[in-house]
């Protein structure tokens, strides 16, 4: 059986109108892209994939580009060739190439778990049905306001949490002692990022 070839690639370049969140008492207000891109196989197959960039400076498309540079190469390629494909695209010089085949990788999986009729996770041969979906916190400036936003998303039904502190030793300490004094032995999944 002669297998799908890709034949169109659609890339988008997204950034949000909403507020700037900063990851670190050492970063100002970061700026988000999500970079989607769509794949089409002949047979009507599609793979989506995205990836974020976060940047201080401004709304950054580079992986955005990288990804325009990749695309052609990727053009009638066999949606069982993918690793082969990326053996190939190791060889092309194209800036910020991780970030385009990662973009890529993405979609071009999705479009063979979708071919097989599974979702990705079991396609990859996921033993688990189920997994937590995290809150991740922005940046607060004390650990009352980490223990309300915990408040807010444990009402909201989340199971786990992640907490983006501001990079301080002590201040860190501080918030994990804070969480972990209103919080005690409650079935939560915490990381600190």
């Amino acid at each position: 059986m002669e297998q799908p070839t890709l034949t169109t690639i659609k890339l988008q370049a997204v950034g949000p109108d909403g507020e700037k969140q900063s990851w670190s008492a050492f970063l100002g207000p970061m700026h988000e892209a999500l970079i989607v891109a769509e794949l089409t196989f002949d047979n009507g197959l599609q793979g989506i994939g995205g990836i974020s960039r976060w940047t201080e400076h401004e709304f950054d498309q580079t992986a955005f580009h990288a990804a325009a540079l990749a695309a052609p190469f990727l053009l009638g390629k066999g949606l069982h060739d993918w690793p082969q494909t990326v053996a190939e695209m190791s060889r092309r010089y194209i800036p910020l190439h991780g970030y385009a085949m990662a973009l890529f990788d993405i979609a071009w999986h999705d479009a063979k778990a979708k071919s097989m009729g599974l979702p990705i996770y079991q396609m990859l041969g996921a033993a688990h049905h189920k997994m937590r979906a995290y809150a991740s916190s922005p940046l607060f400036e004390t650990p009352r306001a980490y223990v309300d936003y915990c408040h807010t998303v444990l009402a909201q039904k989340f199971t786990a949490i992640k907490i983006h502190a501001r990079g301080v030793f002590e201040e860190d300490v501080a918030v994990v002692q804070a969480i972990h004094e209103e919080f005690g032995d409650r079935p939560i999944g915490w990381s600190l990022d």
